[in-house]
């Protein structure tokens, strides 16, 4: 079960996200700002924790091609932290296509990010309450995704030579 967490003077993003003068990721950067104030570096460093700037977030999210953006996306956050990277890139993407929907599954296993990323993730679906689904699973992705890549790797190749 996720704790929950309440964040303070954060501002929240218009409901029209093309109007807003507050964008998503800047609050979501200000969440993950007070909970880094909060945790000793040498914590963070034992976990190895590096969050990501907002230019890198930005600049990772323009790599995306989004020119045949249907009307719903599924997006893999294999490695969520406080979820910087995907608000950057559901932020691009509402920008350009405001009606698409997004599901968006994430994996992050540090307990102690989890509450942050649930709260950020919540902070978006709330103000896209129509377009935006979440999972967040406590779960290391590569070792989630064992199980498939051994039985993929033991099928036997059928086929001519």
């Amino acid at each position: 079960m996720l704790k929950r967490i309440h964040l303070t003077n954060v501002m929240r993003f218009s409901k029209n996200i093309k109007d807003s003068t507050m964008d998503l990721l800047i609050t979501i950067i200000n969440a993950t700002s007070n909970f880094i104030s909060q945790m000793p570096k040498e914590q963070r460093k034992n976990y190895g924790q590096f969050f990501t700037s907002k230019e890198t977030a930005i600049f990772m999210a323009d790599l995306f091609e989004l020119k045949n953006t249907k009307n719903s996306l599924s997006i893999l956050d294999p490695g969520a932290g406080s979820g910087i990277l995907s608000a950057a890139l559901i932020e691009r993407i509402y920008k350009l296509y405001p009606k698409t929907h997004i599901k968006l599954v994430c994996y992050e296993q540090d307990q102690n990010i989890l509450p942050l990323l649930e709260n950020n993730l919540n902070l978006i679906a709330s103000n896209l309450p129509d377009t935006f689904s979440f999972i967040i699973k406590n779960q290391n992705y590569i070792l989630a995704q064992q199980d498939y890549y051994h039985n993929k790797r033991n099928t036997p190749l059928t086929g001519k030579i």
